[in-house]
């Protein structure tokens, strides 16, 4: 995935995701901090947070992007696995994984403002 693409194309960020591009970059620090402590929480955890494989969604912005995508568009988890290189049942889990994530992101963002 491209995310550098959003901030060229307004139209096309607020079409896919929901958000401008001002607020989708907003989100990612807040974001990034509750799926870290979401993470944190995996009782018997081998390895540290961030430890293991790469997935395919490297990047803090192309997690947030999926999950904003999901909810916007509500794709079946064979269009998501086509479009993003993955297996419909890691798609899932992502979904499920990142909404956690997202909810209490936004629950953070509205209670700091």
């Amino acid at each position: 995935m491209n995310i550098s693409k959003l901030a060229r194309d307004p139209r096309a960020t607020k079409a896919l995701t929901g958000l401008n591009y001002q607020e989708f970059s907003d989100l990612i620090p807040i974001f990034e901090k509750s799926l870290y402590e979401i993470k944190k929480q995996k009782p018997n955890r081998k390895r540290k947070v961030g430890g293991g494989k790469r997935g395919k969604l490297p990047t803090m912005e192309s997690k947030l992007f999926f999950i904003l995508f999901y909810l916007k568009t509500y794709p079946t988890f064979d269009v998501l696995a086509f479009f993003t290189d993955r297996q419909r049942s890691h798609c899932c889990e992502s979904v499920v994984l990142l909404s956690k994530a997202l909810q209490k992101a936004l629950g953070k963002k509205n209670s700091a403002s």
